[in-house]
C-alpha cells in the first residue's frame, strides 16, 4: 500500500516537472532559445520513459521478492554537510575500507530495484563497464570531471535514490526553476510530514535492497552502509528520525570558496542544455540554499551526539588525522590494508591541485558580498 502512495506522490512530482517543462518550452521558443527547447523536447519524453522502466521493476520487486524487506541497516554512516566541501573526496576514499559498501553510479541510474541490480550485475560479467569509457571522452564530461569525477564503476551520491520519486535535486540541472526541486533544500523545514515518511521510507527501500544485493553477489552480512550527499544536509533531521543509530560525517568549507565553485559546478549542464539564467536570481538562490546548509549542519552538530565536523582544509592537509578521529569516534575498526591505502591518499591529498576553476567575481560576486551574508554560518562552526 505504501508503495503505491509513493507511485502516486512520485506521478504528482513529474507532473509538476513536466508542467515547469512545457512552460519553458514555450518560452524557449518565444526568445528564440531554439537549444534549450529542441533538448527538451527530446530530454522529457526519455525522462518519462526511464521513470516508467524504474517503476515496473519497482513493482516486480514487490510481487517476487520481499526477503529484502527483512535486512536491517544497522549503524549508516552519512557524508554529507555543506556541498564543495570535500564530501566526494571523503566518500571515495572511506568507500575504500572494506567493512563499509556504498553504491556505484550505474546502481544508482540504472538500477534501483533489485531486479535490475541483478540483471545488471550478470550483463557487467558479459560486458565490462569499462568497455564504456568512450562515454567520458565527450567535452561535456570532461567539463564535468573537473567538477565531479565521473564513471560508471565509481562510488556515486545514493541522492540519485530519489530519482525514481522525481524528488531528487540533480533535476534542477534540467529544471532550473522548479520550485518543487527548490523546495527540496528546505526538506526538515518546509516539507509536509506524510512527503517525508513516503521519501524517507523509500530511501530506506533502496538502502535494504542494497544491502540484500552485495550480501548476495558477496556472501557478507556484515558489511555498514556508508552514504554521501551533501543534498542531505536540510534532512538530516529526518535522517536521524529514520535511522537512530545512524552516524554523521559533516563536511564545510568557508563560503567564500563554497559559493563560487557551486555556482560553477552547475554551469556545464546549463550551458550544454542551452539554459540561460538570470545570474543575480541564481546567486541568490544558490546562497540561501547554502546559507541554510550551514545552519543546518551547525544545528545538528549541536544536537546530535553521533556526527562529527570534518574542514575540507584538515581533509587536504591531515587526512589520517582525520580518519583516525572518525574511527575511534564510530568504534569502527582498522585494518591494515585500509590504513595502507589512506597513507597513500593522505600524499597524493597534499600534493592535488584541483581542475575545477572559479571565482566570485566571474558570477557579479564579491568576498565581501558573501562575507556580509554569511556572517555567523561560518563563525559558528569553528568552535566544534
Amino acid at each position: 500500500m505504501k508503495l503505491l502512495a509513493t507511485f502516486i506522490y512520485s506521478l504528482y512530482r513529474l507532473t509538476l516537472l513536466l508542467l515547469w517543462g512545457v512552460q519553458t518550452l514555450a518560452v524557449a521558443f518565444l526568445r528564440g532559445g531554439l537549444k534549450q527547447a529542441l533538448i527538451l523536447i527530446f530530454l522529457c519524453p526519455l525522462f518519462v520513459v526511464i521513470q516508467i522502466l524504474n517503476w515496473l521493476f519497482l513493482l516486480l520487486d514487490a510481487l517476487l521478492i520481499n526477503t529484502w524487506q527483512k535486512v536491517e541497516i544497522v549503524k549508516p554512516i552519512f557524508v554529507s554537510g555543506v556541498p564543495r566541501s570535500g564530501t566526494t573526496f571523503l566518500h571515495r576514499t572511506l568507500s575504500k575500507d572494506k567493512q563499509l559498501t556504498t553504491t556505484k553510479t550505474w546502481e544508482l541510474i540504472f538500477a534501483p530495484s533489485l531486479i535490475q541490480k541483478f540483471i545488471w550485475f550478470y550483463l557487467g560479467k558479459l560486458f565490462s563497464f569499462k568497455k564504456m569509457s568512450w562515454l567520458s571522452e565527450s567535452a561535456f564530461l570532461k567539463n564535468m570531471s573537473a567538477v565531479h569525477e565521473l564513471g560508471l564503476n565509481e562510488p556515486e551520491e545514493d541522492f540519485l535514490f530519489f530519482l525514481p520519486m522525481n524528488a531528487c535535486f540533480i533535476l534542477v540541472s534540467i529544471f532550473p526553476e522548479s520550485k518543487g526541486l527548490w523546495q527540496l533544500t528546505r526538506f526538515d523545514a518546509e516539507m509536509k510530514a506524510w512527503e517525508k515518511s513516503l521519501i524517507m521510507g523509500f530511501y530506506r527501500s533502496c538502502v535494504q535492497k542494497h544491502l540484500y544485493f552485495k550480501r548476495y553477489t558477496e556472501s557478507s552480512s556484515e558489511l555498514t552502509y556508508l552514504s554521501k550527499n551533501p543534498s542531505f544536509t536540510p534532512m538530516l533531521n529526518s535522517l536521524a528520525k529514520e535511522f537512530p543509530d545512524g552516524r554523521f560525517l559533516l563536511c564545510a568549507r568557508e563560503p567564500g570558496k563554497t559559493v563560487p565553485s557551486q555556482i560553477s559546478s552547475l554551469m556545464p549542464a546549463f550551458k550544454l542544455l542551452g539554459i540561460k539564467l538570470d545570474q543575480n536570481i541564481f546567486n541568490q538562490l544558490c546562497m540561501t540554499m547554502l546559507k541554510h546548509y550551514y545552519d543546518c549542519v551547525q544545528y545538528f552538530l549541536a544536537t546530535q551526539e553521533q556526527a562529527l565536523l570534518i574542514r575540507q582544509d584538515d581533509l587536504k592537509n591531515n587526512l589520517e588525522t582525520v580518519l583516525t578521529q572518525c574511527w575511534e569516534k564510530f568504534n569502527l575498526q582498522k585494518h591494515e590494508q585500509f590504513s595502507h591505502s589512506v597513507s597513500v591518499h593522505a600524499k597524493e591529498s597534499k600534493s592535488h591541485t584541483s581542475q575545477h576553476k572559479y571565482s566570485l567575481e566571474e558570477f557579479g560576486l564579491s568576498q565581501e558580498i558573501v562575507e556580509s551574508y554569511f556572517t555567523g554560518a561560518w563563525d559558528g562552526l569553528k568552535h566544534y
